[in-house]
């Protein structure tokens, strides 16, 4: 569906910049997010430009604006021979636009530097994408080899080795599809705001059992005199 409608009027406020070849069998790897340092977008770019010389079957969609040499460099991607029909640039944002790109992926990348919640990842797995993350901060709920591929050092290295292993299991249909029901249970057992908000009471209870009581601690100061 996406993949059809890329290039018509329907990009509101969104510039295209290359194009995906229609091909279904072939993994499709999405981001979606501002292109700046501390989503690690350099790693980014120079692993896609890596990977997309090393595996011939391999295609990306970015959506996303930020910084004019992030914007230019994902635009030159699209632009070199070997990668037309292989990787698109989608610059700019739309939330219909997001939900298509969630919704037509394979695989989520996430090679954010720090990360303080996220919540792509959910997303991103609720729409049956796989995600491939930086484990760091708020992205380490994602589980190694079952509910996401996780990589532990911010480099272009570990992060192709993360790709690669998503690779081999879209290889086998069983692994995508044991992964996409892993990380929905995941989350419905987990991650609901119901099981969240009980965690949170939890520590506010604790914290204010253990607040002291200012007149209390000036007391003690002054040697118990009032």
């Amino acid at each position: 569906m996406l993949q059809k409608l890329l290039g018509n009027e329907i990009l509101s406020g969104v510039s295209q910049f290359g194009y995906l070849d229609l091909d279904l069998d072939k993994p499709l790897f999405t981001f979606i997010g501002r292109l700046n340092d501390q989503k690690g977008v350099d790693v980014l770019i120079s692993s896609i430009d890596f990977l997309l010389h090393l595996n011939k079957e391999i295609h990306f969609l970015l959506l996303g604006s930020g910084g004019v040499r992030e914007e230019d460099q994902m635009i030159s991607l699209t632009e070199q021979r070997g990668n037309r029909g292989r990787v698109c640039f989608l610059r700019g944002f739309s939330p219909a636009m997001a939900n298509w790109v969630y919704a037509a992926g394979d695989f989520f990348l996430i090679p954010s530097r720090y990360e303080p919640c996220g919540l792509t990842d959910y997303i991103a797995q609720l729409f049956g994408n796989i995600p491939v993350v930086h484990y760091v901060g708020g992205l380490v709920k994602v589980l190694d080899g079952k509910t996401g591929f996780t990589y532990k050092e911010d480099t272009k290295d570990d992060l192709v080795g993360a790709v690669q292993r998503a690779t081999d299991c879209y290889e086998k249909p069983e692994c995508v599809r044991r992964m996409q029901k892993d990380a929905v249970k995941q989350i419905q057992e987990n991650h609901t705001w119901d099981k969240v908000m009980k965690q949170y009471l939890r520590l506010y209870r604790k914290a204010k059992q253990q607040r002291i009581d200012p007149p209390l601690l000036m007391r003690k100061h002054h040697g118990g005199r009032e």
